[in-house]
């Protein structure tokens, strides 16, 4: 009886002070990469968002509607540079494993900033042609942009939940490869 009480104590003692800290950490580390991977989502869809709400009448009167378009402009490009910040902060593994869409995500965050930047300046000189112009840019990266936020959401499934195996996952990976490529965004 000793013995069996004995041993007990002792596995406890081991498991308690060896092997549950570091099962602990394990689990801090996944909940910091998957809250990381939903940031990266999160704000994907937020951008999204936003610049649907640029998709007006362009039978509008841009005059009334500068301080409209200034502010979504704001808000756009805070989201984009937060946006832009988040990606490179993925996990090294998660990274290397997803590296073409992360590399078509950040290319395209590169136009959208460009065509931002762009609509924002068009839009303190008041050029409605170049406003119009700038807005059907973005809605046509607002696309890409979509296609972009699935393969992070297919990833992410893949990646944390193996809900999908590696086959179909690349298979999806490919046909959005090619829908992107079919926009006119390269992911050599």
């Amino acid at each position: 009886m000793g013995i069996a009480v004995l041993t007990a104590l002792l596995t406890t003692l081991v498991v308690e002070y060896f092997a549950k800290p570091q099962l602990e950490a394990r689990k801090e580390r996944l909940i910091h990469n998957r809250n990381q991977i939903e940031e990266v989502i999160f704000l994907f869809q937020e951008l999204g968002l936003t610049l649907g709400s640029l998709g007006f009448n362009k039978k509008a009167d841009f005059r009334k509607l500068a301080s409209y378009i200034e502010k979504q402009v704001e808000h756009a490009l805070l989201v984009a540079e937060k946006l832009q910040a988040a990606i490179p902060r993925l996990q090294l593994k998660y990274a290397l494993k997803n590296k073409k869409h992360i590399a078509s995500g950040m290319i395209l965050m590169g136009e959208l900033l460009a065509a931002l930047y762009s609509l924002q300046e068009a839009t303190a000189k008041a050029k409605e042609k170049e406003i119009e112009n700038y807005l059907a840019k973005i809605s046509s990266l607002k696309s890409s942009l979509e296609l972009v936020d699935y393969t992070f959401e297919l990833s992410r499934h893949s990646w944390a939940h193996k809900l999908v195996n590696g086959k179909e996952a690349s298979n999806k990976s490919l046909k959005l490869q090619q829908s992107l490529e079919a926009m006119g965004h390269k992911l050599d």
